[in-house]
């Protein structure tokens, strides 16, 4: 059954494809856009985890302690290793930032490379870093917040609500991300077809 499975999948590997022709400038339009919009990404990307000092900021303002400062370091260290590898892994690099000598085409091939394995990978480089934060969070509300740790009350019930949503959101984001890395893998399927005119 596997063997067929193989051989059916090596004729469909095997069978040739249409080719694309375009010309020179379109390609090199389509590099542009690619840039534009992954540059604007990577903007809102940074500026949503600078917008995370102002709130750790209010949060010290109305309360400070021991628990606070540690809710607030884990915060930090999670923003800054997620910043970090977003700008390692899936930062756009601009054609003149990775080679001036290398082609539009092979460019775009080694960007989409990039940029698929970093949608792929997400969930370990952008999405593990966070969870020592989530985890504590719920974790030192949840004691704070009732007389035992087996006693239910209306706030343990958001509390639990609560984790349920971001972890459901959290799946929802990794999906997204396998998404991304498909569409990534079919405009890089369509480039191996291209040929220039």
């Amino acid at each position: 059954m596997t063997n067929d499975r193989d051989k059916l999948k090596a004729l469909w590997q095997s069978m040739p494809s249409e080719t694309i022709q375009i010309s020179q400038s379109q390609l090199q339009k389509r590099a542009e856009k690619f840039q534009l919009r992954h540059k604007w990404r990577d903007k809102i990307e940074y500026l949503g985890w600078a917008a995370l000092l102002p709130l750790l900021g209010f949060v010290a303002y109305h309360r400070f302690d021991v628990r606070i400062a540690i809710y607030m370091g884990l915060a930090l260290f999670a923003a800054a290793i997620c910043a970090w590898n977003y700008s390692r892994f899936a930062r756009v690099n601009t054609r003149n930032s990775v080679s001036a000598d290398l082609s539009t085409l092979d460019y775009m091939k080694r960007e989409l490379v990039r940029q698929r394995d970093a949608a792929a990978t997400a969930w370990k480089w952008y999405i593990m870093p966070m969870m020592p934060f989530f985890l504590y969070t719920f974790a030192f509300r949840w004691i704070e917040e009732g007389a035992s740790l087996t006693e239910i009350n209306e706030f343990r019930l958001f509390i639990i609500a609560a984790a349920v949503a971001i972890f459901l959101f959290i799946g929802g984001y990794i999906l997204w991300q396998f998404l991304k890395a498909a569409r990534y893998q079919r405009s890089l399927d369509e480039l191996e077809r291209i040929t220039l005119g």
